[in-house]
This record gives C-alpha cells, structure tokens and sequence, in this order.
C-alpha cells in the first residue's frame, strides 16, 4: 500500500476543525497506511483503510462498537469526528479516519 501523500493529509484534513498540516511523517502499520500529523492544535494519527476492510457499513459497525466501549470506559481508540459528524471520510475513494496520538 503506497504511503498517504502531503496532498492527501491536506484534502483529509479539511474536513475536520484541526486545522492544517504543520509537519508529517509516514508512521508503521501493517495492513493500513497511517502518518502522524502535527497540526497547531496538536498531534494527530491519520489512517487510510486498506480496501479489504474499507467497506463502508464494516466502518459505521467498527466505529458505533468503539462509541459503546468509549460510553462505557472501555479503552479504545476513538477517531475524531469531522465537521459532517462521521468519525470517517471518504477522499477519492478511500477512507481515512483521524485520531489523536497518543505514543505507545
């Protein structure tokens, strides 16, 4: 899977209130291609669903599953909403979801 391009983490992130791109980089992954991006409002972990796990009813369950753990404070990871209220976008076919960093 080819890595998120500069082009790509701006066009994603115009769809939340994060604000621009500041710096960065590429970060590991296996299945999906993920950077972490720092923005003036902090630091931020963006991930592009890689297409055997992109279907979009698959990202609605996996995202309601994590929003009844994190309503019942089962740690999980919790992608930001964007400005339509989804915790996803879709950007040339692709999805992409936004959380925050959290190193570890």
């Amino acid at each position: 899977m080819s890595a998120i391009t500069r082009e790509q983490v701006a066009a994603v992130l115009s769809r939340y209130d994060v604000g621009a791109a500041c710096a960065w980089r590429p970060a590991g992954g296996t299945a999906n291609a993920n950077a972490q991006v720092e923005t003036a409002s902090g630091r931020w972990f963006l991930k592009r669903r890689n297409p055997k796990y992109a279907d979009l009813a698959f990202v609605a369950f996996d995202h309601r599953l994590m929003e009844h753990c994190a309503a019942r404070a089962v740690g999980t990871p919790l992608a930001v909403a964007g400005r339509d209220g989804l915790r996803w976008c879709v950007h040339e076919g692709e999805v992409y979801e936004l959380y925050p960093f959290h190193p570890g």
